[in-house]
């Protein structure tokens, strides 16, 4: 599943791919542009980021949330705990 947004600073990109060991979670931010990304997750193991690991900062766990901040880039996450 997969979706995006023009914004005034560029276009906001977002998307979910199921693969054998979970959800691979893709977003781009744009330039000049920060985000609060929250994925649902049941524990904070089941959440790796994979790319965009120079712009990304943790910010929590709690409620079955995962909190990052994200500067612009392009970030790519795998889930294997999703809150269902």
């Amino acid at each position: 599943m997969k979706g995006g947004f023009e914004s005034t600073q560029g276009y906001i990109a977002s998307c979910w791919e199921k693969k054998s060991k979970g959800y691979v979670y893709r977003v781009t931010v744009p330039c000049n542009t920060t985000a609060t990304l929250f994925l649902p997750a049941v524990k904070l193991a089941g959440v790796k980021l994979l790319k965009g690991k120079e712009g990304a900062s943790f910010i929590s766990y709690k409620n079955g949330k995962v909190q990052y901040g994200l500067k612009s880039g392009t970030y790519e996450f795998v889930c294997t705990s999703l809150v269902p």
